[in-house]
């Protein structure tokens, strides 16, 4: 399919910083993948180009597809996941002999070490709880002297014998020679801070659910900067992320170039129709997206009582709409 006219600007594009604001179905792999070899094709190493996104399928099918788009070599192109970034960034400064301890692992890992905590939190699974706490911490860069200074206003909500577990968490953490996930993006980002590390391009997929720590990281790591995504299309606010980071990213880039890309090649014009209406309706409405597979089909709204009956009954409307497509990935 041929590209559009704001899709080969995004593309075509160089020097710039750019924020790309891409709605539902509009192609956005696609153009971070050409954007790439664009790049490479027109004369940037593959090594001074990082390219980051949220899951490593989206990471190892937008590599496959850009080692397709060029003759270069990619092997030295950072493609992965923030997760995997922040890993990659210790390991090239030396900083090596941690685990990584799964979601998993983590929880069974506080319960063992940190159940002398749980008297004191009043709700819910205590575990469970102090994992989230600490990401809320570790997330928002709320280490250091930073959590010294925030220390009693913190206590004030949670208890001091929970805002002092952190600190006790961090130390066995160390003394066993353990990282979680977001701890590992803070002390990347320390060293950073220390040493310079920088990348000609950096391209950002899934911009609206970076936190506040990953920003920082990616503010460290590059020359010219790439982001895409749409703040509507926000899934992880449990993880501190913020689509309002798309604001901030204005005020810090105020020259950068701003391309919406409007057009839905997914959906037939109902359900694009609708969406436009719900965005309006919501106070969320950016642009006007636009269908391009014409019309089809009537959108309906479905109201049930508790989210179980909400799953049972999307369950079975996937399964009634399977025997009329041969791939899920039409549903």
């Amino acid at each position: 399919m041929e590209l559009t006219r704001d899709q080969k600007k995004a593309i075509h594009t160089l020097e710039s910083h750019l924020m790309i604001v891409a709605g539902p179905g509009s192609g956005k792999t696609r153009v971070l993948t050409e954007k790439a070899a664009y790049l490479i094709n027109h004369g940037i190493p593959p090594k001074d180009i990082l390219l980051t996104t949220f899951t490593v399928k989206a990471a190892e099918e937008m590599r496959k597809r850009i080692a397709q788009l060029t003759k270069a070599d990619i092997g030295e192109m950072f493609i992965g996941t923030l997760h995997s970034l922040a890993d990659h960034l210790m390991k090239e400064y030396g900083e090596t002999g941690y685990r990584i301890l799964g979601n998993y692992e983590r929880y069974f890992y506080i319960r063992k070490h940190l159940s002398h905590v749980f008297s004191h939190i009043k709700k819910g699974d205590p575990a469970a709880f102090l994992m989230g706490f600490y990401d809320t911490l570790s997330e928002n860069y709320i280490v250091g002297e930073r959590f010294e200074r925030w220390r009693d206003e913190i206590a004030e909500r949670v208890g001091e014998e929970v805002v002092d577990s952190y600190l006790e968490y961090q130390e066995k953490l160390e003394e066993d020679k353990y990282i979680d996930y977001s701890l590992l993006q803070v002390r990347a980002y320390q060293l950073l801070e220390r040493t310079p590390y920088k990348k000609e391009y950096v391209m950002v997929d899934e911009f609206q659910d970076i936190n506040p720590i990953q920003w920082k990281i990616i503010k460290r790591l590059g020359k010219w900067f790439v982001v895409v995504g749409d703040k509507n299309q926000s899934i992880y606010g449990f993880r501190g992320a913020n689509p309002n980071i798309f604001e901030r990213f204005e005020e810090e880039f105020p020259d950068a170039l701003k391309i919406y890309l409007r057009k839905n090649f997914r959906s037939k014009q109902e359900i694009v129709d609708n969406l436009n209406r719900f965005l309006e309706w919501a106070g969320r409405k950016e642009m006007e997206l636009e269908g391009v597979r014409g019309k089809g089909g009537i959108v309906g709204i479905v109201h049930k009582e508790t989210w179980l009956e909400e799953i049972d009954w999307i369950v079975e409307a996937i399964k009634k709409a399977k025997r009329y497509t041969s791939h899920y990935s039409d549903i």
